[in-house]
């Protein structure tokens, strides 16, 4: 009886502590269709330089350029070829 109190607890305090607001990039939330995301990143200033995927499999690959936290950059923004939903950004910094 014991555990199962103590998993009932461990489990209402992990609930308790999940994330509630979604992960965001410049504010944009990352979710949602890649048309809307699209827009979104375009009015914040990035431009689209290039789509990629891989043949076969599920995943579409945006690159975008513009400046972010001051550096240049390209964003890679990842989404599902079915449902077209975004679910991974990625930042990568080119030195200079």
């Amino acid at each position: 009886m014991k555990q199962i109190i103590t998993l009932v607890m461990l489990l209402i305090s992990v609930a308790a502590f999940a994330q509630t607001e979604h992960l965001k990039i410049m504010g944009i939330p990352i979710d949602g269709n890649i048309t809307s995301f699209q827009s979104k990143l375009q009015q914040k200033g990035f431009v689209f330089k290039s789509n990629k995927s891989t043949p076969g499999e599920r995943e579409v690959y945006k690159q975008y350029s513009e400046k972010f936290a001051g550096r240049n950059c390209s964003l890679f923004v990842s989404y599902d070829r079915n449902t077209k939903i975004v679910y991974d950004v990625q930042v990568c910094y080119h030195f200079e």
